[in-house]
């Protein structure tokens, strides 16, 4: 007789499908969020100027771009316009930039 082996066997194959159906719901909820991470990213590119498009328009290197781009943040979350949390690291807001700067008047590093 082979006792308990025959018991335990189904409860091994139920357990691997249900193991695996759970492995390929949480695989398509992580698919989503990736989904909505590049779409939150793509949304956020078109709302701010990186520090290249800075430099290109004020004419100066890359490293002044970013110490302005860090400057005006600094005086972003000073005046309460934006939170600590939300600066990006090389990115400034573009209407923020654009109010400081003013699309005329952007002035030459």
């Amino acid at each position: 007789m082979d006792g308990g082996a025959g018991i335990l066997k189904p409860k091994r194959v139920r357990s691997a499908v249900a193991i695996s159906e759970r492995v390929a719901t949480e695989a398509g909820q992580l698919g989503e969020r990736l989904i909505q991470g590049v779409e939150f990213y793509m949304n956020i590119e078109s709302l701010v100027y990186k520090a290249e498009d800075i430099a290109i328009m004020l004419k100066c290197s890359k490293s002044k771009a970013y110490n302005i781009i860090n400057d005006l943040n600094k005086i972003l979350v000073k005046e309460k316009k934006i939170e600590k949390i939300s600066v990006i690291s090389g990115r400034i807001s573009k209407k923020e930039f654009d109010r400081i700067y003013g699309k005329e008047n952007i002035e030459q590093c």
